[in-house]
């Protein structure tokens, strides 16, 4: 048998509940609180003429948080060898009210305006 399209789309169904894991998990270990994914988005931002950061990212509803209802969530492959992932989980709070400054404050030198992994 070939399972063609249908194979490949399980392999990346596969990956993409894997990764969806691993940012539940990111989120229970730094913040302490149980979430569920609520939307993807694609967000590219761009940073004194370079792009800073161009892909998904995962937006969960928080239970239990005492002060944030939302955080958003993303992992960067580096693509360097000998370099793990870096993962994000960044509170919807104070000046962080969207997913752009979740970015900002995440990535961008001296953007702190939030709390970021």
């Amino acid at each position: 048998m070939n399972f063609g399209i249908a194979g490949g789309v399980k392999e990346v169904l596969k990956a993409v509940s894997h990764y969806t894991v691993e940012l539940h998990e990111l989120i229970q270990k730094m913040y302490g609180v149980q979430s569920m994914q609520i939307d993807s988005v694609q967000v590219t931002h761009v940073f004194e003429d370079n792009t800073v950061w161009d892909g998904m990212i995962e937006v969960f509803e928080l239970h239990g948080h005492p002060r944030a209802p939302i955080v958003y969530a993303w992992a960067h492959d580096m693509k360097k060898p000998g370099m793990p992932k870096k993962y994000f989980a960044v509170l919807h709070l104070n000046l962080v009210d969207s997913l752009e400054a979740a970015v900002k404050a995440a990535i961008v030198p001296g953007r702190r305006t939030g709390e970021a992994a």
